[in-house]
């Protein structure tokens, strides 16, 4: 049996690195397979160019340090307090 995809670790969204990303896969009832994740950025550590093009809605680019590639759907992207939240959907095959 193959073992779920998880991640934890830096990755670039959107073209924008951010240093606090997990991603999971995840199986619903019926065996479909998909993969979400979130980031958390505090305002001090807000990279240059965040937020950028990622945007609730948009389909972006994530790029794991080790290469592997995937699209991600933005379901949410909010300011809460003294940081960025960030909530993706991925939208094809893992990152591969």
């Amino acid at each position: 049996m193959n073992e779920r995809f998880s991640y934890r670790g830096s990755a670039a969204i959107g073209g924008v690195t951010l240093p606090n990303v997990v991603f999971q896969e995840t199986t619903q009832d019926g065996g479909l397979q998909s993969w979400e994740g979130a980031a958390a950025v505090p305002v001090s550590d807000t990279p240059d160019g965040f937020p950028g093009n990622v945007d609730t809605g948009q389909t972006v680019l994530v790029e794991l340090p080790d290469g592997r590639k995937g699209d991600v759907i933005v379901t949410n992207l909010g300011f809460e307090g003294s940081q960025w939240t960030v909530q993706l959907l991925g939208t094809g095959p893992l990152p591969a």
